[in-house]
Parts: structure tokens; sequence; C-alpha cells
């Protein structure tokens, strides 16, 4: 019988670092009689899992070295404990296919060993690759059957981590109420009994959605409350990941500067530790900011860096999302056709995705561009499908800028009643809203609304109201603005720095007057 690994913290101490040195002092640890024990393998997977979160290319020399181990034991279970830690360690290198591959070649020996249990753990190890590969039919059938298993034994901590994963696919489409109930519900039990790492993934996730969900307050408490966390356990690669979605948050508040800066520290630090993803998701937000400052060289040049990026590592919503970028630039650039065609690549992928806001979204871009050019007919058509779907949805600043666009086509086409309906219809929608940059529009469209029906006065009072840097003309002509201009007043007037929330009451009486 084999001799179980030495419980000496300081032998295995010895022995991590010759692992993870390699060459000689390598092949003189695997030689070792005492780690050769199949407690040897099973003990080198639980130190991969740790490292994992910790230093990646770490992860990956003990990783390969728990291979080696367990092709010198001979035990069908050592290879599946280590091709599962293969399959960890190139998902978090971004290399999903590769993932995948180990994580199916696991489950194949579990199986044959008739260890359901290990094979349901593989299957909800394995659920992550799946939905950045966009296989989410297959994620969702591997979760009912790991979901079988745990419930069968009662296992309240991986059923937790299970529903953990299955948020992470609700969210991928879009289903952001039923993901963050999952996310609450998991970080709960994970509080009672789970690792510091279950922990700060749950605080992680739970803000993610909840920025989709445009409750901004509540996010940044939770990423800070999950960034200490994550230093306070040394989990840097959690650390870096805190900080860009913080930058993000920041940016969706309309405080660039701020966000820019963080971006820049996040994407140093994601380079550093190795993490292609969020190095790629830092241009991916960098390039649909520069943009919104009509920055457009920069912003296509991060954009089409996403792409390439996203596509070498195979996640298809995220390339979707810098075509997204690409094809706004177009659209800065007055190229409409290739603007119109970026977005129906987009689209498509998005279609596979299986997500159901984007393809809902994107009509209502490509309305603009249309709008744009003078295509009003298809642009009023593509605007009311995407404002269909957006109405029957909680996403309300989606529908205000529908009904934006539709005020302007009515503007264009001279009726400026109708328009004045459709804004009055934007603003309520937005009241209590934290979107500076869409409650701006907002504002700026009813005050062109206001001067088409002849309402000079008030729409002079809704423009002086909002900054005094926003000037109109005496005799008449639409409101003049800037985008840095419109940047100013909406860090002004709509900063959580300013206790007077005055935009409301303009809202007001504006709402008011017919």
């Amino acid at each position: 019988m084999r001799a179980a690994v030495p419980a000496t913290a300081r032998l295995r101490r010895a022995w991590l670092d010759a692992l993870l040195e390699g060459g000689t002092s390598e092949q003189r640890v695997l030689g070792d009689a005492r780690l050769q024990a199949l407690s040897g393998v099973e003990w080198l997977y639980g130190e991969v899992i740790r490292l994992v979160r910790v230093d990646v290319s770490r992860a990956a020399r003990l990783a390969r070295a728990t291979r080696r181990l367990a092709a010198r034991v001979g035990d069908p279970r050592g290879r599946a404990l280590a091709l599962r830690a293969e399959g960890h360690v190139a998902f978090a290198q971004g290399r999903y296919e590769r993932a995948r591959a180990a994580f199916i070649a696991a489950i194949r020996l579990f199986r044959s060993l008739g260890q359901d249990l290990e094979v349901a753990l593989t299957r909800s190890a394995a659920l992550q690759t799946l939905i950045y590969l966009g296989l989410y039919r297959q994620a969702f059938s591997w979760a009912k059957r790991a979901r079988d298993v745990f419930e069968k034994s009662g296992d309240r901590l991986r059923l937790a981590r299970l529903d953990l994963n299955v948020a992470n696919i609700l969210y991928r489409q879009d289903r952001f109420e039923e993901a963050l109930t999952l996310y609450r519900a998991s970080l709960q039990e994970f509080r009672r009994r789970g690792r510091p790492q279950d922990v700060a993934i749950a605080l992680r996730n739970r803000a993610v959605c909840e920025i989709s969900r445009n409750d901004f307050d509540a996010a940044l408490t939770t990423y800070r409350e999950a960034r200490a966390f994550c230093e306070r356990h040394r989990l840097p690669l959690l650390v870096a990941e805190a900080d860009y979605n913080i930058a993000y948050l920041f940016y969706l508040r309309g405080e660039y500067t701020r966000a820019i800066e963080l971006y820049e520290d996040a994407r140093r630090l994601a380079a550093r530790l190795g993490d292609r993803y969020h190095e790629a998701l830092c241009d991916l937000d960098q390039s649909e900011m520069f943009l919104e400052l009509n920055l457009v060289e920069r912003g296509r040049t991060l954009a089409e860096r996403a792409v390439r990026r996203f596509e070498a590592l195979g996640t298809r919503y995220e390339a979707a999302k810098a075509l997204l970028f690409l094809a706004v630039a177009a659209r800065h650039d007055r190229d409409a056709p290739r603007s119109l065609a970026l977005f129906a690549r987009a689209r498509k992928l998005f279609v596979k995705e299986n997500n159901r806001l984007w393809p809902s979204l994107i009509p209502l871009y490509q309305a603009v561009v249309l709008f744009e050019t003078g295509n009003l007919r298809e642009a009023r058509r593509l605007c009311e499908t995407a404002l269909a779907f957006f109405s029957r949805t909680a996403l309300s600043g989606k529908a205000a800028l529908c009904d934006l666009l539709l005020a302007r086509i009515d503007l264009r086409t001279g009726r400026a009643a109708r328009a004045w309906v459709s804004a009055r219809r934007a603003l309520r929608r937005l009241e209590g809203a934290d979107a500076p940059s869409s409650i701006y529009q907002a504002f700026y469209v009813a005050g062109q609304v206001l001067e088409a029906r002849g309402k000079r006065r008030e729409a002079a009072r809704l423009a002086a109201a909002l900054s005094p840097i926003i000037t109109m003309a005496e005799g008449g002509g639409p409101m003049k603005t800037s985008p840095a201009s419109a940047t100013a007043c909406a860090n002004w007037w709509f900063s959580a720095r300013n206790p007077y929330p005055g935009w409301i009451i303009v809202a007001r009486d504006f709402l008011a007057a017919s």
C-alpha cells in the first residue's frame, strides 16, 4: 500500500518550491515515493486550484507537474484530476477551447470509473468555459445533471457554487433579475460555509449584475467590499477584476477622467498577471468611452484591438460588442454602409449567443444611422421595433432612447406636437435614473421640441437651467452645444457630490408644460 503524503507543512512547501522551479528539482520530487502516492496527486490538484486565482503562470507550472506525477502513478483517477486541473488553468489563461477539451477528457475518465460525484464536480467547474464559448444549451444541460447529483447528496455548498455558475449563464443572456436572485442566494451560502474565493467571486458577479440593472450606488458599494475582501485574502487576480469593474462603473457615472486612470491601472495589472481576458476588456470599455467623448481615432484603434483579442480568446459575446464599437466609429466617420454592415455582423453573433437584449438594441443603433442619412421611414420602423421590445422590460433607459429618436424623427418631418409626446415620455422614463448622458440628451431634445413649438422662452430657460455653458441663439435655431460642454454639464449637474437634484425640479416643470 502506498504511503500517504506526510502532513509536514515544511516538506510540502519544499516540494512546491521544487516543482515550481522545474528541471532537476522537479524530477527529484516527482521521483519521491511519498509524493507518488495517489494522495500526492490529490494534494497537488488542490494547490493548483488555490494558485489559479493568485498567479496563473505558477498554477500552470504546477498543473504540468501534476500531469507528470499522475502519469508516474498510473492511476486513472489521478489522470482525471490532472486533466481537470489543466482545464482550470486553461480557462484562467483565456484558452477556452483547450479548457473545454480538458474538462471533457476528465469527465470521460471519471465516468469510466463510475465516480458520479467527480463527473458532476467537473461539469460544474466547466460551466463558465461553456458560457464564454457561447455553448449555453450544453451549459444548462450539464448544470441540470450536476444538480441532480448534488441534491441527492445534500451538498449545499456545491449547490451554491453551481447556482453561481447558472447565474452567470442567465447574466450573459441579460436575464438580470433571475441572475441577481441566484447571486444573492449563493453569496449567503458562501458566507456561511464557503472559501474566501467563493465569497469574492459572488460579490464580484453580484456587482456586475447590479451595474446592468443601473443600480450604480449598490454596485459601487459591492465592488468596494469585494476589493477589500480580495486584498485581505490575497487574491490578486480578483483584485484586478475589481479594479476593472470599478473603472467601468466610474465610466458609466460619467466620471471619465477617473475612469481613464483606473482603466490604465487595471490594464497594467491584468497584463502583469497574464489575465488576457480583462486586459482585452479594458480595451473594449475604453473604446466605448473614447467614442462617447468623440475621440474617434482612439476609440476605433482600441475596438480593433479588442476584436482581435476576443477572437483569439474565442469569446463571441465580447467580440460582438467590439464590432458594435467599430460600427459606431464608422458612423462617426459618416461611413453609413460600413456602419450598418458592422452592426449586422454584431447582431448575428449576439443571435448565436441566444442573447435577448442586443439583437433588440442594435436596430435602434441602425435607426440612428438611417436617421442621419435621411432614411426616416426605415429609421422609424427599426426604432419602433426596438421600443416595442424595451417597453415590455425593466430597461426604461433604453426605451427612453427610442422615444428620443422618435421625437427627433418627428421634428425632422415637422410634427412637433407628436415629438413633444415622445420627449415627455422619455423624461418620465428617466426620472430618478442615474444616467447622466441619457438625461442630458433628453433635456436637449426637449429643448429642441419646445423651440419648434414656438416656446423659445421655455427652451431658453431649460438650457440655462442645465448649465451656464450651454447657449441658445436668441433669434431662433437649435440649441448649440459640444461634447465638452455636454460632459461638463453632466459631470456638474448630475454629480453625486451635488446635493441639489436640480434636474428633477426642471423635469417636473417641463412635464407639466403642454
